[in-house]
């Protein structure tokens, strides 16, 4: 997207901090919370000097978002109208002189970690976060922390088990979660499976989480990584509890973590389902992303899979923000991830390549790879 979202009037609240004193202004944006929002107006301030302020957000589609105008000496503001269901992780970008900071918005209390650290959120008009998602005294699964001995990479991987607080008379169900360390920081994979797993809209079911030593060869269809992800799932039938039938069976993952999970299956066999978040199914390097080189061994997955499209699995749940620059690429691999037969549901939604918008997929994505139907109606809570 190139267009800009067009400005709109301040809220009246902008006048009220401009006439404030320097310290009655930060009181009164720490009471307010930023970015102002009054009906579908978003306000975002910036108190202090600055010579240019911007809002940085993260997301190859959005549009732009434009320069923060000075309201008075100390106080800069621009006042849009966000998309509505929208959700989007930014940063505050101000330069004064020669000296440049990018930094979350100090007042904003909604914040996403990653990796790399922390971001502000903004919402637009509409945006209703699950309630699933938030801790609650739903009964807690425990973790366990083993080793497996792996032959498929020549040295033992360590591997988290998450067991459901609910007894079985039976196997369990397993899914596979790549990225795992990453999706409990991150995502609160813990609180949300022992919410759905609760609220009855996903069954009991064995997690096994693992995390790459060296994630982009391991995760782009690295035959290490497969054999692998079959070594944990011998596993966690003899050690676990854990059904053998492989249509009781998911892989989650996420970006890249997409790809090994679709390699996993499409290698060693079909499984019940795949929830593939975001998958980094590129098809040529360079263009607006600027993809590198780094990027071929996952090329070549998709050509390879493109020319012998075993069926990976029953049920396939894809989803991709509608904001990201992988949008394109997934909406092409739709229609060859159906050719193989497969129930195939793909979402976008109105966000980035974000945790918490993979967060927000779970309960779906999950429903549908563990064929427990689509997840019904639950409380939800906004922002506010």
């Amino acid at each position: 997207m190139t267009t800009t979202l067009p400005k709109s009037e301040p809220p009246p609240v902008v006048a009220e901090l401009a006439r404030a004193s320097v310290d009655e202004r930060l009181r009164l944006l720490g009471e307010y919370e930023t970015p102002l929002q009054v009906g579908k107006i978003t306000t975002f301030l910036h108190a202090g000097e600055a010579d240019r302020v911007k809002v940085q957000h993260f997301m190859s589609n959005f549009p732009k978002i434009p320069l923060f105008e000075e309201v008075v000496p100390g106080l800069h503001a621009v006042t849009i109208e966000l998309p509505e269901d929208s959700r989007f992780e930014y940063k505050l970008a101000v330069k004064l002189g020669d000296q440049s900071m990018l930094s979350p918005d100090p007042f904003n209390r909604h914040r996403a970690t990653d990796p790399h650290g922390a971001n502000s959120v903004a919402f637009g008009p509409g945006y209703i976060e699950p309630a699933w998602v938030r801790p609650r005294r739903a009964p807690e699964g425990t973790l366990v922390r083993s080793t497996v001995d792996s032959e498929a990479y020549g040295y033992p991987c360590a591997v988290n088990w998450y067991h459901p607080a609910t007894d079985s008379d039976g196997p369990l169900p397993l899914l596979v979660v790549h990225d795992g360390s990453d999706f409990v920081r991150h995502a609160g994979l813990l609180d949300v499976l022992d919410n759905l797993i609760a609220e009855r809209v996903i069954p009991p079911v064995v997690v096994a989480l693992v995390d790459p030593i060296d994630r982009m060869p391991e995760y782009s269809d690295d035959p290490r990584q497969a054999g692998f992800v079959a070594e944990i799932v011998r596993e966690a039938i003899a050690h676990h509890g854990v059904d053998d039938d492989p249509a009781n069976r998911a892989y989650l993952g996420a970006s890249l973590g997409a790809v090994a999970a679709l390699s996993a299956a499409w290698r060693h066999g079909g499984v019940g389902g795949l929830v593939l978040l975001s998958g980094s199914f590129v098809t040529a390097l360079g263009g607006p992303n600027k993809r590198g080189l780094h990027f071929l061994p996952t090329i070549d997955f998709v050509q390879r899979f493109e020319n012998d499209p075993r069926r990976p699995a029953e049920r396939i749940y894809q989803a991709c923000g509608l904001y990201e620059g992988l949008a394109p690429d997934n909406r092409k691999f739709t229609p060859l991830l159906a050719s193989t037969d497969a129930a195939v549901t793909y979402e976008e939604h109105r966000d980035g390549h974000h945790w918490h918008n993979w967060r927000n997929r779970l309960a779906r994505g999950l429903s549908v790879a563990l064929g427990s139907g689509d997840p019904p109606p639950s409380v939800t809570w906004t922002h506010d």
